[in-house]
């Protein structure tokens, strides 16, 4: 798979998901893909991504969120927001937060793979 830096990646899927009508308010996962950068200490990497959970919070549009790393150092950010729109706003003013930077500086831009998907299930 060929992967894009991390703002062309955002502006391919922004482009995709305006093909969507914007009356469709259904829940949508988020799922982001990345490596760190090397020598980055994992627990480090995990604190400074708590570091953006008020802000998250504060956006009253996240329903949940997981982060976790398989054995070959890959890392999946999983958040469950309430619409796509609130999923693109979020993004876009996420990077004007002084508190996101720590987690940003940390994550390898060549290997971010970002895609929404809408909720067709979930277990309860």
């Amino acid at each position: 798979m060929r992967r894009l830096p991390l703002f062309t990646t955002l502006i391919a899927f922004a482009a995709a998901d305006a093909m969507r009508s914007p009356a469709q308010a259904e829940p949508v996962a988020e799922v982001v893909t990345f490596k760190l950068v090397a020598g980055t200490d994992p627990q480090a990497f995990v604190a400074a991504a708590r570091g953006i959970e008020p802000y998250l919070r504060g956006t009253g549009a996240v329903i949940s969120r997981t982060l976790s790393v398989d054995a070959d150092g890959i890392w999946t950010d999983h958040i469950v927001w309430t619409s796509l729109q609130a999923a693109k706003d979020a993004a876009d003013a996420l990077m004007a937060q002084p508190e996101a930077a720590p987690m940003m500086t940390v994550i390898a831009a060549d290997s971010v793979t970002l895609r929404h998907a809408p909720i067709l299930l979930t277990m309860d």
